[in-house]
């Protein structure tokens, strides 16, 4: 929980974690921008490995085609 002083300096309105965000509780900030870090570097693998993929399909399709035009 944070707590955030009101303008006027008369008060404060104390705020928690929205449910979607419980899993970063007891965690600093370095390590949720650490952690953030390494998710966008698996997720940049995971789309270059699909990229992959795809482009061997192409090519394997490419292939085949080529192959039957030939007989």
């Amino acid at each position: 929980m944070i707590t955030i002083p009101h303008k006027d300096g008369k008060g404060y309105t104390n705020c928690s974690l929205l449910p979607k965000s419980k899993k970063f509780a007891n965690l600093t900030y370095e390590e949720i921008l650490y952690n953030q870090e390494l998710m966008d570097g698996l997720n940049n693998t995971l789309i270059d490995s699909q990229n992959q993929l795809n482009a061997d399909r192409t090519l394997t399709a490419d292939e085949i085609v080529k192959n039957a035009k030939r007989l």
